[in-house]
């Protein structure tokens, strides 16, 4: 029997070779095609044409101003969608090329933008790019606005008191006062002696519609004004100058001791209080026109002197010794209208500056050498 050998292909080995050469050609075509081995690019996904955004408010060449754009004046700027844009970019400057540094940027995802700050007064231009990822539309035609919180004149704090030509002689709770202005964070409060204020006597920041001076002013005629500041610290414009005179001219009115009066010992000066007096001086001489004066400073409205201007005590030998002796008469028991008619006060209640003394600590340097006047009967 002849047999007759040749090459069979085993299943198995077919199945093999059936999966690697998939597997070549699956290579190859995730590999990038060459040409005399330069890759050959892709062809790359279209790109997207954004339309130009067409601006809608404000107006072109409008003025925005505290009243209608309140409260600061700062627009809310709009303009139509744009189809496929997924954010928008703001550009607002006070350059019509839009390159000085004070130019802002903004990007928004809405057809709307207010600038949280507040804006200076002055001209500015904007305008707005559609876009999405990196890809953006060419800008928007552009627009200008004028910014003006004061509208004019017409948005200025308007003041309360002191009305014009007041007078005052001190400042009450209502001094000084004014409408609170929108949009102002805080404002500056001046005093001048003359309407344009280039001699200012006072000047304060505050955060309220008031303001009390804690300075005193000199006689004399005055003027006074508010300037709003915004919450970046722009001015805005100042308010009206209203006049008014400070004249504190009144006097004290003395009470004690009683005109011409003669005493025989230093009396208790008292007068009445003058309001917004801060401390009071008396003037004590022995001549009418003051020649020759002892000072003294209070800040109260009574004053007893214990010491002349040199330092020197007042009589001290006559007015020690009286003391000494009302002072033993009181502690010896010694009814007070006795006591009243030896020592020859006229007002009873004059004794009342030495029974307020009568305690331990007050007598402990009065003389007891002086022996007490006592009543006795007389038997008959």
């Amino acid at each position: 029997m002849k047999f007759v050998t040749g090459a069979r292909h085993h299943p198995i080995s077919t199945y093999r070779q059936k999966v690697l050469t998939l597997t070549l050609l699956l290579v190859l075509l995730l590999q990038p095609l060459t040409v005399l081995g330069a890759p050959v690019p892709r062809p790359l996904r279209e790109e997207v044409n954004f339309a130009t955004p067409v601006l809608l408010a404000p107006d072109d060449n409008a003025t925005v101003t505290g009243l209608n754009y309140p409260p600061l004046g700062v627009p809310s700027l709009s303009w139509n969608p744009v189809n496929g844009a997924a954010k928008y970019r703001v550009e607002i400057s006070k350059s019509s090329g839009f390159a000085s540094a004070d130019t802002i940027t903004a990007e928004t995802y809405s057809t709307t933008y207010t600038h949280p700050k507040a804006l200076t007064d002055g001209l500015y231009y904007w305008r707005v790019s559609a876009g999405e990822g990196s890809t953006w539309s060419p800008v928007s035609g552009t627009r200008t606005f004028t910014k003006s919180w004061n509208d004019n004149g017409n948005n200025i704090p308007q003041l309360i008191s002191p009305p014009i030509d007041a007078q005052r002689l001190t400042f009450t709770g209502e001094d000084f006062t004014w409408q609170p202005l929108p949009g102002a964070a805080r404002y500056k409060f001046e005093i001048g002696t003359d309407p344009t204020f280039s001699n200012v006597a006072y000047s304060a920041l505050t955060i309220k519609a008031k303001h009390t001076p804690i300075e005193r002013l000199a006689n004399n005629f005055y003027y006074w004004r508010v300037i709003p500041i915004d919450n970046e610290g722009n001015f805005g414009q100042p308010s009206d100058a209203w006049p008014f005179r400070f004249n504190w001219n009144v006097s004290p009115q003395l009470l004690s001791p009683a005109n011409n009066v003669e005493l025989a010992f230093i009396p208790r000066f008292s007068w009445t209080a003058v309001e917004a007096a801060a401390k009071y001086e008396l003037q004590i001489s022995t001549q009418s026109d003051f020649g020759a004066t002892n000072f003294y400073q209070t800040t109260n409205t009574e004053y007893t002197p214990e010491k002349n201007a040199k330092g020197k005590e007042l009589w001290p030998n006559f007015h020690s010794l009286r003391a000494s002796y009302i002072m033993n008469l009181l502690t010896a028991g010694v009814p007070h209208l006795t006591v009243q008619q030896l020592v020859g006060h006229a007002d009873y209640a004059t004794l009342k500056h030495y029974t307020a003394k009568l305690k331990a600590d007050d007598i402990k340097g009065v003389s007891h050498k002086l022996k007490p006047h006592r009543k006795t009967r007389k038997s008959g």
